[in-house]
């Protein structure tokens, strides 16, 4: 059984870019980079702490994708991370580890997305 029949769900990844209006407000918006990208989503809450990267983070799902799939916990700022959609299920990128150490996947650390009331 290869790793690529594991990766039985499909996702969509979306990346955000950063304009400055006239007003000189940053405004933040989020498009698709990926669909239909192959992946497995684990609903499994922890916490990681002092992990071998340094981060310290909680998760509530784990997700596995291929080792070439484009996966960020943020862009340079760390500030705007990722978004992954599975279904009417958003989550927002904590991490992404090469766990296997033999980058045959790559295993993503989400943490569920909820909207501030208001926005």
């Amino acid at each position: 059984m290869s790793l690529q029949s594991l990766l039985s769900q499909t996702c969509t990844i979306r990346r955000a870019s950063v304009s400055v209006g006239a007003t000189g407000i940053p405004s933040v918006t989020y498009t698709d980079l990926a669909t239909g990208v192959r992946c497995l989503l684990q609903g499994k809450a922890g916490r990681a702490p002092n992990s071998a990267m340094g981060l310290d983070f909680v998760f509530d799902a784990v997700l596995f994708v291929g080792p070439d799939t484009d996966l960020q916990p943020g862009q340079n700022d760390g500030i705007h991370p990722d978004q992954v959609v599975i279904g009417a299920a958003t989550y927002t990128v904590q991490a992404v580890i090469d766990r296997s150490g033999k980058l045959n996947h790559k295993t993503a650390y989400l943490k569920g997305f909820r909207p501030v009331a208001g926005a």
